[in-house]
């Protein structure tokens, strides 16, 4: 005969079974079969001084303000089992010390079908794009990432990338303009002027 704790270790042991396959099986039903459809074009990227307004470190320093466009459909990330869809434009660029890094500048949660498509034009940062060393002098380029993140009501998250820039050149803060000349007289050679710190809203 098995004693009352043995019968009910059994039962314990059967129920964690039993619940495991069942979240399994939940958890491959919720898999996104297709990936969702859509693009990115970068249009502009500046290098500016600014120093934050909400941000606790309020030193001047670098932040590169991005514009672009986003035409996206995530429909196709929405099952039974999908609670939202979080979804971000990701900056990813090395420093000078050969480190990567990544930047979230712009995100939006999906909650519904009916918000899954998401269409923006000339759409600028929502977050400041700016580097732990308060420069972006020595770092050449910057990619651009659309990433996507579907989180379900039951089983683990899945994660994936819908689009993926090419290698973009970041812009000099220090741009070149021409010298005014005297009426009739030879132009002067170009002269640098640095950019005024701007107030940064982030």
């Amino acid at each position: 005969m098995h004693s009352s704790l043995q019968r009910l270790n059994s039962v314990f042991a059967l129920a964690t079974s039993v619940l495991l396959c069942l979240l399994a099986i939940i958890d491959t039903m919720s898999t996104p079969r297709r990936n969702p459809t859509g693009s990115v074009a970068i249009k502009s990227l500046e290098t500016v001084s600014g120093r934050a307004i909400w941000h606790m470190d309020r030193r001047t320093q670098d932040y590169i303000v991005t514009s672009f466009d986003i035409q996206a459909n995530f429909t196709d990330l929405f099952r039974w089992n999908t609670k939202q869809v979080f979804v971000s434009l990701v900056a990813e660029y090395q420093d000078a010390k050969n480190q990567s890094n990544s930047v979230v500048i712009w995100d939006r949660i999906l909650r519904t079908p009916s918000s899954a498509y998401v269409d923006l034009q000339d759409e600028q940062n929502k977050y400041g794009f700016r580097e732990v060393s308060k420069s972006f002098g020595g770092i050449d380029t910057t990619r651009f990432t659309l990433k996507w993140n579907v989180m379900p009501k039951v089983g683990q998250l899945h994660y994936g990338n819908e689009f993926a820039s090419s290698a973009l050149k970041i812009p000099s803060k220090v741009v070149e303009v021409p010298a005014s000349s005297a009426e009739g007289g030879a132009a002067s050679s170009p002269k640098k002027v640095k950019q005024k710190v701007r107030q940064m809203y982030y």
